[in-house]
């Protein structure tokens, strides 16, 4: 009796041993060590060091992105009746969205720190604040976001409390980016990869001394030197772009990792988004707000385990009076304006 017992134990142990060095394996995860004995330690390392984490497959997830572009420094309601736009409106739609929608982004694909006096007064340091408030993620940097003097930039870069983003907007001196090129956002277990692009060519829509020392250069090749590095970071990809809607189109047909971008600069605003259809690869979506901050662009993506678009939505969600002000925005707002009568 005390034999079979004793086989019995080592029956289980063995078994358990099988079962948790089964349910160890997986593309991707960090190295890791099981003690099967109390002599003997096996290690199981991952299959493989450069993993495409494009390639991987995850639990199914829904993203939002909630999206502006061109508000070209307009803090305040536009002047039209109904008046449009505002960022206490803004910040009152962002925060319900929010409570609803559990993977939520806020970005800006460019041109919003200048074009009106408002913001202008500040050097674009009150928009930089009110994004910081209102949660923005990341931003890209358009034609009118470059008007200002690069030490005047540089400051808006070290206020802002989100990345400001441009992978194509470089030194003409030693080619060095003056942005860094994407960022990484985790949220449910998935990492989403913001890429920004701005104008190309600068020269078209700047003048001065800003062109002198910096220039763009061409949208595709500049995502293209970076792809392989994202790819291995991220599983879905989105390029904030200033490059306008020919160049976008462009973007996402030739580089089919792209699952989706957030344009500016070409006044088409996507009362449903633009789909770019690929032979090898899921869609891409291109999607753009209205001008001057009027609406508020929204995105709602399904993405499948391989991390390809299965349903979307998208819509321009008005700023109209009749959406109250958030409290605390309004209050900076009426104080900073009270500010720049004095």
């Amino acid at each position: 009796m005390s034999k079979t017992i004793k086989y019995l134990s080592f029956f289980i142990i063995f078994i358990l041993i099988i079962i948790s060095t089964v349910s160890s394996f997986g593309c991707g995860k960090e190295k890791q060590s099981y003690v099967i004995d109390l002599n003997k330690v096996v290690d199981f390392g991952p299959f493989d060091e450069k993993i495409d984490i494009k390639q991987q497959i995850f639990s199914p997830i829904e993203i939002t992105i909630l999206h502006t572009n061109d508000t070209r420094g307009n803090i305040q309601p536009c002047g039209w009746k109904p008046t449009q736009g505002g960022v206490a409106r803004r910040a009152t739609v962002i925060s319900e969205i929010e409570s609803q929608k559990e993977n939520t982004l806020v970005l800006d694909a460019g041109s919003s720190l200048s074009g009106h006096y408002d913001t202008e007064y500040s050097k674009g340091e009150i928009m930089i604040q009110f994004m910081n408030l209102l949660g923005y993620d990341a931003i890209s940097m358009g034609v009118w976001d470059l008007k200002y003097q690069i030490d005047e930039i540089l400051n808006l870069r070290e206020k802002a409390e989100f990345p400001i983003l441009s992978a194509n907007l470089i030194s003409r001196q030693d080619k060095a980016r003056v942005f860094d090129a994407y960022t990484i956002i985790e949220t449910s277990g998935r990492n989403i990869a913001i890429i920004g692009i701005s104008p190309y060519p600068l020269g078209e829509n700047l003048t001065g001394e800003f062109v002198k020392e910096y220039k763009t250069t061409e949208p595709v090749r500049a995502i293209n030197k970076i792809i392989d590095e994202v790819k291995s970071k991220a599983n879905i990809i989105v390029v904030l772009s200033s490059a306008g809607r020919e160049r976008d189109e462009k973007i996402a047909s030739s580089i089919e990792d792209i699952d989706i971008i957030v344009a500016s600069s070409s006044n088409l605003p996507t009362n449903e988004p633009v789909v770019v259809e690929r032979k090898e690869k899921s869609s891409a979506l291109i999607v753009e707000s209205a001008l001057l901050g009027k609406k508020l662009g929204k995105l709602t993506v399904k993405f499948n385990l391989n991390g390809e678009i299965d349903e979307f939505e998208g819509e321009l969600l008005n700023l109209y009076p009749d959406v109250e002000d958030e409290p605390e925005i309004a209050k900076i707002l009426d104080e900073y304006l009270q500010e720049m009568k004095e």
